[in-house]
């Protein structure tokens, strides 16, 4: 399942995933106290992370937010002992989740200080270790019929690692994780580092080097167009006009690209 449909599946409330029906509509008196006293930090376009003290969390916005809630409860729990995820506190946050707050090295940090062949490496090993996991328990629990898990937003983006042996503490946002092909991590984390890292685009044959087989450059291409199709839908649903305006010049962008 690819591009709109799989958004279809990942925001469509007529079919709520697992866990859905927990979600609590309501914020206590408390809840709202700390909320406004927290740190929120920099999140992407479909949620908002905040640390609490070692906790942090994380709420999601926009169309199909309650099923990608259940999706990343889903896999948080399933994951556990399985990848470096961080660990589940509470599920039933008003509008999302608490998680441990992970220590450690954020990956973009890592890159911006042109350490790109360390985290290059450590994303194709995990991304193998990744598309390793069984995955006939996930079936009908998240969005997709693939034969492999995929994360769905996979990168240096979403990567804690360990400050002293620069290993992963933790792979972040499982929200958009679902069932799909191999080529779709793969492929994106070769566009986060063409659209956002060119300087460290030197490095790139490390992360194909450490992830083994690599799917030919037209699969690799249309992976990333069909990702970024998935965004430009979800911004169109989301009504932003600024966010249309930049998955619009992100497909021109991406279209464009060339084989390295």
């Amino acid at each position: 399942m690819h591009g709109w449909c799989l958004l279809i599946g990942l925001i469509d409330s007529a079919s709520p995933l697992q866990f859905s029906d927990t979600l609590n509509p309501n914020l206590n008196s408390t809840e709202m106290a700390r909320m406004k006293t927290t740190n929120n930090l920099k999140s992407g376009y479909t949620n908002q992370t905040t640390k609490v003290g070692k906790v942090a969390e994380k709420t999601y916005s926009g169309p199909g937010s309650a099923n990608r809630w259940a999706a990343e409860v889903t896999l948080l729990t399933y994951l556990k002992g399985r990848l470096p995820v961080p660990p589940l506190i509470n599920a039933n946050l008003h509008g999302g989740i608490q998680t441990a707050w992970v220590n450690g090295l954020h990956a973009q940090d890592l890159l911006q200080a042109d350490q790109g062949e360390t985290v290059l490496a450590v994303l194709g090993d995990l991304l193998q270790q990744l598309q390793q996991v069984p995955t006939d328990a996930l079936a009908g629990k998240i969005p997709g019929d693939g034969t492999c898990l995929v994360h769905g937003d996979f990168g240096p983006q979403n990567l804690i690692l360990y400050q002293k042996s620069h290993q992963p503490a933790a792979l972040l946002d499982w929200e958009w994780g679902h069932l799909g092909s191999p080529v779709e991590d793969l492929a994106w984390t070769e566009w986060i580092m063409r659209m956002h890292y060119q300087n460290q685009l030197k490095y790139i044959t490390v992360f194909f080097d450490h992830y083994g087989d690599l799917p030919a450059w037209s699969l690799r291409h249309e992976a990333m167009i069909l990702q970024c199709r998935r965004y430009l839908e979800f911004a169109h649903l989301e009504g932003k006009r600024k966010n249309i305006q930049i998955w619009q010049n992100r497909m021109v962008m991406t279209r464009r690209f060339k084989r390295l």
